[in-house]
């Protein structure tokens, strides 16, 4: 794409060389031409795992990745929209969809004196569907701080940056019974709105989370 918007640009380069009004539209030094924003459309792909009080490891259950499984591991995928002012700030708007599960029957081959043993005589499981609908910005510092006046060679290739944003995300915890996947939230399975556990309110199925990270762009 940037070698292709190069090329369309050069024959303009002809007749603006003199003329600085150029700049409203590129952003470049007298070796490269670039249009100042950038528009993305693509996908993503990635694992998701879960640590919860069912499955786990060997032993007393803890809430560290020790007792991570990581037989549950499952793919996830999304689409995203993205645009990019300069290379250096950034908006995208994501949709991400994946899939949560846990059994405490990876627990069989245990010991039977093994006090993890219990959780596998227990015999739960889970899974849950979520989907997720995020708003993240972007910042490129190395592009941030270019000044393409002066600047002499072409863009750094490789490009460090942060991100963090808001999303929105769904899940329904659901259950196998008899080969039959249960919902779980109505049946309220820990006394959630129970009058005997005035303290334990019903769960929603959604919530709200602070997608933060960091990368390197080539």
């Amino acid at each position: 794409m940037r070698k292709f918007i190069t090329a369309a640009c050069f024959s303009l380069a002809m007749f603006c060389f003199n003329n600085r009004a150029a700049a409203q539209y590129y952003f470049y030094n007298d070796s490269y031409y670039d249009t100042p924003l950038m528009f993305e459309l693509g996908g993503t792909v990635g694992a998701m795992n879960s640590l919860t009080d069912i499955g786990g490891k060997k032993g007393i259950g803890g809430k560290f990745v020790k007792d991570l499984n990581m037989g549950n591991t499952e793919f996830t995928g999304g689409i995203y929209v993205a645009a990019l002012y300069k290379y250096a700030f950034g908006l995208r708007l994501e949709a991400n969809f994946g899939r949560l599960s846990a059994a405490d029957s990876v627990l069989k081959t245990v010991d039977v004196k093994d006090i993890a043993r219990a959780r596998y005589n227990r015999n739960l499981s889970f899974r849950t569907n979520i989907t997720e609908i995020a708003a993240i910005a972007e910042f490129h510092p190395l592009f941030a701080f270019i000044d393409w006046a002066e600047r002499d060679g072409d863009p750094p290739r490789l490009s460090p940056y942060v991100l963090g944003g808001v999303s929105y995300f769904t899940f329904n915890p659901q259950a196998n019974l008899n080969g039959r996947w249960v919902d779980l939230q109505p049946l309220r399975t820990e006394g959630q709105g129970f009058a005997e556990y005035p303290d334990r309110k019903p769960y929603k199925l959604n919530g709200i989370a602070i997608p933060v990270g960091a990368g390197v762009k080539y």
